[in-house]
């Protein structure tokens, strides 16, 4: 088992995975098109049963878990983005783009499209032990984010990694790690799939509510 809490981020960018950028790119064009309402324009979302029924997302999920044995150690599917994010006016001074926890926690994995340069906005992350934040997390109100309760401003600026990599490269991250989103220059285009697992001792209720009894029900359909 690959260690992935210890610092709440790991980036592999070569000899653990053997993505090849032009299939990546394939599969991303071949199902990112493809009509899903979702709320965000730039992102198209997959269910955990929808990913069975096209070959090209299972093969990347299967390498994922061949690799990190998510399933084994207690992370469950939730779902997946594909995520093409290009120039556009933000505010930098917001949320994504300055440093945050979510109040919905998740182990992400991503897995790059593209090569990420500096210019195509990469994530940026402080390693943080994932535990660390967790009572503050927990502690987060549903109008977190106008409060602005989940914004992490202890850390210096020169503490963050933006994390550059080639096309093929698999970011994993916990969203209690403090993160942020980059901005995309002019010039610069970032694809990525995204897949979110979660634990049930995570969930804000702590227990087996009415998701975490229908999440657990989906798996076995």
């Amino acid at each position: 088992m690959i260690e992935i809490e210890n610092e709440g981020v790991t980036l592999y960018t070569k000899g653990e995975f053997d993505f090849d950028k032009n299939m990546l790119s394939q599969i991303f064009e071949n199902n990112y098109n493809v009509l899903k309402p979702n709320k965000y324009t730039n992102v198209t979302q997959f269910s955990p049963q929808e990913i069975q029924n096209v070959s090209g997302l299972q093969i990347i999920y299967d390498a994922i878990q061949s690799k990190l044995n998510l399933d084994v150690n207690g992370y469950n599917f939730s779902k997946l983005w594909l995520v093409e994010t290009n120039n556009e006016n933000v505010d930098v001074s917001q949320l994504p783009y300055v440093p945050h926890i979510d109040y919905f926690r998740f182990l992400k994995v991503m897995v790059y499209v593209d090569d990420v340069t500096e210019i195509d906005g990469p994530f940026t992350a402080r390693p943080t032990k994932s535990a660390y934040f967790e009572s503050l997390r927990m502690s987060l109100s549903k109008n977190h984010k106008k409060k602005k309760e989940n914004m992490i401003d202890q850390f210096n600026s020169d503490e963050f990694i933006m994390y550059k990599a080639p096309a093929g490269s698999v970011l994993v991250f916990d969203t209690n790690c403090p993160h942020m989103a980059g901005k995309v220059e002019v010039g610069g285009h970032r694809r990525v799939f995204r897949f979110d697992f979660e634990k049930i001792e995570w969930q804000r209720d702590r227990g087996l509510g009415t998701r975490s009894i229908k999440k657990l029900l989906s798996f076995f359909r």
